[in-house]
Parts: structure tokens; sequence; C-alpha cells
């Protein structure tokens, strides 16, 4: 099932996961994972010493209950999103030590200079994500700091997401 090399595609699947996939299934066969909710001190430091498999609970109220659960594979290397209505991977995202590539060229680590080889991108303040411009080319955005004026090509991707609402913007 996990695939840490497997080829990243745009709006479709990264990780050996794919969008649409059950997302209790996947838990099912992931089998031995750790979890956690809401209220056990801080996920980043869960994260920072996580060496498998992490399930974090969904909130159960506020603005977050709409989110479903997620699970985490170490440190941020993979991350699955499940929607909260029809409990089914609607994001994938792939951080450092995931080697799988987009495009046939760009990873976790390279700079955003070489998606651009393939597109423009739009830096999206609110959801602090590029998305790439060209048609054809939704599916997908990058996660890096915010770039100021001319140093867009010179930021590190720090994650690969693959999402169904990053196709819609294409």
């Amino acid at each position: 099932m996990m695939d840490l090399h497997a080829d990243i595609v745009p709006g479709a699947s990264a990780a050996g996961f794919s969008l649409g996939d059950d997302f209790h299934a996947v838990v099912a066969a992931i089998g031995a994972f750790r979890r956690w909710q809401p209220g056990q001190g801080h996920l980043a430091a869960q994260l920072a010493t996580n060496p498998g498999w992490l399930y974090v609970a969904p909130a159960r109220d506020g603005q977050a209950a709409k989110h479903g659960a997620s699970l985490y594979f170490r440190n941020n290397c993979i991350r699955l999103g499940c929607n909260a209505d029809t409990r089914r991977i609607c994001r994938i995202e792939v951080g450092a030590g995931y080697q799988g590539r987009l495009w046939g060229e760009v990873r976790v680590g390279d700079t955003l200079a070489s998606a651009m080889r393939h597109t423009e991108l739009h830096y999206d303040s609110g959801e602090e994500l590029y998305y790439p411009q060209r048609p054809g080319c939704g599916g997908v955005a990058f996660y890096g700091l915010e770039a100021g004026a001319g140093t867009m090509p010179n930021v590190e991707i720090q994650f690969i997401v693959v999402d169904g609402a990053a196709l819609e913007r294409d």
C-alpha cells in the first residue's frame, strides 16, 4: 500500500494512496498506529517523535469539526486527510523523506523553480499554498514559505499537496 517512491499524480494519488480511498479501510490496512486527540499536548511534539503512523482524531466542535480524521506517517512525511462527510481520503500531503516525483522531476526539497519549468505559480495567502496556473496542471499545490517579490523560484518546496480542491482550480 504505502510507497515512499511512488510518482505524484495531480488530482489522483501519491505515496500509494488515492483520493477517494475509503479512510477506514486504509486505517485497518495500516494496522498498528498511535492515537492522538486534541487536548493530549501539542500535535507538533507528537509528530516530531513519531516513528510510524499517528492517527489524529477529528475535532468534535467548532470550525475544525468539518474536517475528518488524519493519518500522519513519521514527522509529516505523509499526511492523509479524511473528508468528515464521505469518510474518504480527500487530501494527500507529502513532505520531508518522501522520494516520489511530480511531472517526472519535481520533489519535496527542490525549489519552486523546478515546478516553474512546467507552469507559472500563484501564491494563495489564505491557503498558504502555491497553485499552478497552466490549464491541465491542477490537482496539486506546493507549500513553502511565502516569497518576497522576485524570490519565488528560490522557495524550497516543503510539502506537495494532492487534492480535489486544487483540481477544481484548473
